[in-house]
């Protein structure tokens, strides 16, 4: 486990390209394996991507690793603003606790 604040952005960076990878995987190959597979000319999943043109995000077709850049930065973003929030929320919390629930017990 991280030892240091440099360990743990490296761990947490770490976390977040495999969680991203095995979704964007489990979203093309399980859920849509079939349909990309089944596309005329389509050897596998891949090329029925390539086939299709791409991944279809906001309407539109995009490649599989502009797919992986945008679930990467919504992914960062949403960790990098909630693991402070809750901290801070705990902070204060435990204080209220400490300070106006516990006394006199």
């Amino acid at each position: 486990m991280p030892r240091n604040q440099f360990q743990r952005m490296i761990f947490a960076l770490l976390t977040v390209i495999v969680t991203v990878h095995s979704y964007v995987f489990y979203s093309l190959y399980v859920v849509n394996g079939a349909f990309f597979s089944s596309m005329e000319g389509a050897t596998g999943v891949l090329d029925g991507i390539r086939l299709n043109g791409g991944v279809m995000m906001f309407g539109k077709l995009f490649p599989i690793w502009a797919v992986v850049l945008f679930e990467t930065a919504i992914i960062c973003t949403t960790v990098g603003l909630m693991c402070p929030a809750m901290s801070f929320l705990s902070a204060v919390d435990s204080y209220f606790v400490q300070n106006y629930f516990c006394k006199g017990y």
